[in-house]
């Protein structure tokens, strides 16, 4: 009987696992070639869904991910992005004290937002300890 060692062993490279046929190995390819340089996941997924119109329910979740992602982005690690609905971006703490801290920034927070977004997206925060 063959052992899975030796199974493997078989296989040419692209079976193998951790071979080219790995999805992070084939994007980690792609992106050297570069095919994937200079757009973002966002714009990419935003330009294909815009162009099929089968996929205009999904506007709303896409732009909720594109604001989510932008805020992830600004917050360094300071806090959790929980969600995003009709202009209500929802942040998590771990304390009441950062929560406090952070309202008094709050504003800047939301006109860096609404910059990187390019239009008035996120109208007000909720604080939530997570």
């Amino acid at each position: 009987m063959e052992t899975i060692g030796e199974f493997w062993a078989r296989q040419p490279k692209r079976n193998r696992p951790g071979g080219i046929s790995n999805a992070g190995d084939f994007m980690g390819e792609q992106a050297r070639r570069g095919k994937f340089v200079n757009k973002t996941s966002m714009d990419k997924i935003d330009k294909f869904m815009s162009a099929n119109r089968k996929y205009l329910g999904l506007q709303k979740p896409l732009e909720a991910a594109r604001v989510c992602d932008t805020a992830r982005a600004l917050a360094n690690g300071r806090f959790e992005i929980v969600s995003y609905k009709e202009g209500l971006l929802t942040l998590g703490f771990v304390n009441a004290i950062e929560s406090a801290h952070f309202n008094m920034a709050s504003q800047k927070f939301i006109e860096e937002l609404n910059t990187k977004l390019g239009d008035q997206k996120v109208k007000r925060i909720r604080y939530k300890i997570v």
